[in-house]
């Protein structure tokens, strides 16, 4: 009986693994609603699908940004590591639940608690919604910093 649990915990922690494979692939970022192209993004399954890594880059190559993304057993939670050309840092940790990847983290800064929320969720025609939002007031209210609709680029 004890191998059978096992067997099912390992089959269940590959699934929770495969649950962002949605966002793999070579995409064309708009802002949401918009036909306004603001750049590319391409997101690539690594380590034997272990992990997802995202090289994103602005239309005018001004901005380019590169997460790693990875399911945490030990912890059951969605983690992503965020790096960009401004210093910009960011430890996220979440996971998935109701058709969307939710992932968040908490900054202190010398105002309070800064808290970020980043959401990614599969639409129609198998584009992806990817929405950054912060809270300064432990999350009363939230300002939308990114709202982007990421569609497959056309060879």
């Amino acid at each position: 009986m004890l191998y059978i649990n096992a067997s099912f915990s390992q089959e269940t922690s590959i699934q929770k693994e495969r649950q962002f494979d949605f966002w793999i692939g070579d995409w064309d970022v708009y802002t949401f609603q918009t036909d306004s192209l603001v750049g590319k993004s391409k997101i690539t399954s690594i380590l034997n699908g272990k992990g997802i890594k995202e090289e994103y880059t602005s239309f005018d190559k001004s901005y380019q940004g590169t997460s790693l993304n990875t399911y945490n057993s030990k912890r059951e939670r969605w983690e992503q590591y965020y790096i960009d050309i401004t210093g910009l840092v960011l430890h996220l940790y979440g996971g998935f639940k109701e058709n969307t990847m939710s992932l968040m983290n908490q900054v202190v800064m010398a105002e309070g608690m800064l808290l970020n929320r980043i959401t990614w969720q599969p639409l129609d025609h198998g584009e992806v919604r990817q929405r950054w939002t912060q809270s300064n007031d432990n999350g009363k209210t939230w300002i939308v910093i990114f709202d982007g609709r990421y569609r497959q680029t056309q060879f």
